[in-house]
């Protein structure tokens, strides 16, 4: 990692994404505990210009204890919890992306998108009594999402995401389902043996 560093803007940021995967496949294997050994050397080498970032689910975070034969627990004392989105805070998100396009979603679009984001369960009527209980949404279903339907309407000459494309796509629903169906079709047969069962939209 040093080596790279000297070819990038320092410092260098590795993002260790699904952090807790390492732990559920290679918990209890030969390379373990090298792997971990390697780690503590880049973060506690103060002068190495390389910044770890581990994002991993928060059922996972004890996990990390695997550290404390190397290094002292409190060097994961910088800890950001990613926390649903609010009704304020999910608008934005939705809107914010689109500013430096030109793009624009048509206003009936943007409050049934924002609707359907805000209802835990998709496929319920978030008109329901329960509505104001479920007022939030997780970051990565509103990013795929929103990233499918921009998928289909980038090319639209009149730069608008329309909501009869929203429709004929199934909704928010719809969309997070080809998402999941085009990722799967990624995978060897093998591999998807390995994956958990697929949770409920």
């Amino acid at each position: 990692m040093g080596f790279c560093s000297f070819f990038t803007r320092q410092p260098l940021i590795v993002v260790l994404d699904q952090f807790e995967e390492f732990f559920r496949y290679q918990k209890g294997r030969a390379l373990f505990e090298p792997f971990l050994q390697q780690l503590t050397g880049v973060f506690s080498n103060n002068t190495l210009p390389v910044h770890l970032v581990f994002s991993m689910r928060e059922d996972f975070a004890l996990e990390l204890d695997a550290f404390k034969k190397f290094v002292p627990l409190s060097v994961f004392n910088n800890l950001y919890r990613l926390d649903k989105l609010g009704k304020a805070a999910a608008q934005e998100a939705i809107l914010a992306p689109l500013k430096p396009t030109g793009f624009r979603y048509e206003p009936e679009l943007q409050a049934q998108l924002l609707q359907d984001l805000l209802s835990r369960d998709l496929k319920r009527d978030a008109n329901s009594p329960l509505a104001d209980m479920t007022e939030s949404v997780d970051p990565p279903y509103l990013q795929i999402v929103c990233s499918q339907l921009w998928e289909r309407e980038a090319a639209n000459p009149d730069k608008i995401l329309r909501m009869k494309t929203y429709q004929a796509a199934g909704g928010a629903a719809g969309l997070l389902e080809n998402y999941i169906r085009n990722t799967l079709q990624g995978f060897s047969e093998k591999t998807k043996c390995w994956l958990p069962a697929p949770s409920t939209i």
